[in-house]
């Protein structure tokens, strides 16, 4: 597997609770190759200057790259346009506890998972509204939900090489066909009966999905798989 982010797309997105914002200016539709762009440099907190890796417009990972920057080095909104930005359409999941995961996009599509039960969506940012291309309801052992120490929650699924890679409260790792939502494979990488559960996003280095397992509070290890 390849693990490389695919072409440019324009989009952006915003998350607030169980909405998901998107707002009008940043949706233009188009299909030209990658422009080059100049690596951004960001200045952390310590004044050391932090690279970041050169923009293709893509949101693959829910702090964006692997130095987790989250910040993107796109240009077409800015300090004299900003003003400008309006709703142009919003998403309920339906499921009512906390969402701490940003949603990624890649070829004009968002992706979105939710806390417990973990539902994963696909919507279509080509079309008016961005309406659901797929839904997948992994259905997770419900008394998972009494494993979590600090609410259901699950922070995020990545793109990669065509394939969603998420986790689900119960300890099981999911890889989807990013266009259809199937099932790839679906390993258990922890035991809710030894008071392992899943929130993290995994990640994606190299042809290998990176997973670790919460628990450490009731002294469970939390070894990677």
């Amino acid at each position: 597997m390849n693990p490389s982010v695919p072409s440019r797309t324009y989009v952006r997105a915003a998350i607030a609770g169980v909405a998901l914002l998107l707002f009008a200016a940043c949706t233009p539709n188009r299909t030209e190759p990658p422009r080059s762009t100049e690596n951004h440099v960001l200045t952390a907190p310590t004044g050391a200057s932090v690279a970041v890796e050169q923009e293709d417009g893509q949101w693959t990972m829910p702090a964006k790259n692997y130095a987790s920057t989250r910040f993107s080095g796109l240009e077409e909104i800015n300090t004299g346009n900003v003003a400008n930005l309006k709703l142009a359409w919003s998403f309920s999941t339906g499921v009512l506890r906390g969402h701490e995961a940003a949603p990624v996009i890649a070829n004009n599509t968002m992706y979105v998972i939710t806390p417990y039960p973990n539902i994963v969506y696909a919507l279509d940012l080509t079309q008016p509204g961005a309406p659901v291309k797929w839904k997948h309801e992994p259905n997770p052992v419900s008394s998972s939900q009494g494993v979590a120490c600090c609410d259901f929650v699950n922070r995020g699924l990545v793109y990669s090489d065509g394939r969603i890679f998420f986790n689900t409260l119960d300890n099981h790792t999911i890889a989807l066909d990013a266009n259809t939502g199937q099932e790839i494979w679906n390993t258990k990488v922890g035991d809710i009966n030894m008071g392992e559960s899943i929130t993290m996003a995994p990640l994606v280095v190299k042809g290998k999905v990176l997973v670790g397992n919460s628990g450490g509070e009731f002294g469970v290890p939390t070894p990677m798989f």
